[in-house]
């Protein structure tokens, strides 16, 4: 598989029955694509109409390159019967085929209030989609995700994560997924967890000076609901990006407990190598991390859990020290990188 970077941020149905595919895509340092393949089940196709244009509205806020926005038209005459089913796009290059992208055409579940979309980012239903369909692709292809895994999901809000994996994850799989916030997790439990038993979300009252002062539950203190060596993946998303270096120690004893061996951690941060310093200080990045806090960066130290970034060796050393090994990174592109994977910086872990 050649190594590919891109998003679909758009996706829906004409009223005469074609499907419109937009979003960007290109080979992992610039290169151009070729063509695109499609796929339903064991169904391959082809669009009928591909066209690369200039950035269209959102184009520039989810990927600084303007070079390879798409848009795809697909005939009805392609059987879009099988509209709740998972589809891949393959991105196809001179050397061979990409990372597939992932979406849904109409799907039985219903998204969020745009207040509880705001809560985690905004971007309204089509965004919600869009991320969570993105993150689906990196933790098949990145992560090493199978359908019928047991997966932990740390900080899942509205269950934007677990909207895509609801469409992936088989009758074998589990998820299981915790947030602060009671409103988000009712939502979650309501709709996802109603059209799928095997998706179970939990409120917990933890305490955090932003988002939950009033906690009782302090997070140095805090230990996962769930049993030793039960989950075979575990993911933060943005998660990291708003807690001390103290907490997110915790934590990582916490996700070392839970996974069982040789179990995946997929996890999100800002972190602070030579070229993201380097930008931040040329005034490249969306994030200035100028101000020291804790043993990290913030943004702002007035409300430093707006944003917390750490020296990409000192986070790496704390994984180091649990035994977790880092199977793969993957830049983003809030630093100002071109042709990042995704806006904040992943790694994928493998426990001991």
């Amino acid at each position: 598989m050649v190594k590919t970077v891109g998003s679909i941020t758009s996706f829906y149905l004409e009223d005469i029955g074609d499907l419109i595919v937009q979003g960007w895509a290109s080979g992992e340092n610039g290169e151009p694509l070729d063509s695109f393949l499609a796929q339903v089940g064991d169904e391959v196709f082809q669009p009928d109409d591909c066209s690369v244009q200039e950035p269209f509205a959102g184009f520039t806020d989810s990927n600084p390159s303007s070079s390879s926005g798409f848009t795809l038209r697909f005939s009805s005459a392609v059987g879009l019967d099988s509209s709740a089913k998972l589809f891949s796009l393959v991105p196809v290059l001179t050397g061979g085929h990409g990372e597939p992208m992932y979406f849904v055409i109409e799907s039985p579940m219903s998204t969020p209030s745009d207040s509880l979309i705001d809560k985690i980012g905004g971007g309204g239903p089509m965004g919600f989609k869009s991320v969570a369909f993105d993150f689906l692709g990196h933790f098949i292809h990145k992560g090493g995700l199978v359908s019928g895994a047991k997966v932990l999901d740390i900080g899942c809000g509205v269950g934007r994560m677990a909207y895509a994996l609801a469409h992936y994850l088989d009758s074998n799989g589990v998820y299981q997924g915790f947030d602060i916030c009671q409103e988000s997790i009712d939502w979650a439990n309501s709709e996802i967890g109603w059209f799928h038993p095997n998706f179970t979300f939990k409120r917990i009252d933890l305490q955090h000076d932003l988002y939950n002062p009033n906690g009782v539950v302090e997070t140095l203190d805090f230990r996962f609901p769930y049993d030793d060596n039960f989950f075979d993946f575990v993911y933060l998303a943005s998660v990291f990006t708003h807690m001390s270096a103290n907490e997110i120690r915790a934590y990582l004893h916490e996700i070392r407990r839970v996974l069982r061996p040789q179990g995946t951690c997929f996890l999100t941060a800002f972190l602070m190598d030579e070229t993201s310093t380097d930008l931040c200080s040329e005034g490249k990045s969306s994030q200035n991390f100028a101000h020291r806090w804790d043993e990290g960066f913030t943004v702002n130290l007035e409300r430093p859990e707006d944003a917390v970034a750490f020296e990409e060796d000192l986070f790496l050393d704390w994984l180091y020290q649990l035994g977790f090994e880092v199977k793969g990174r993957f830049p983003g592109y809030w630093s100002g990188r071109f042709h990042g994977h995704s806006y904040q910086d992943m790694l994928v872990l493998t426990s001991p």
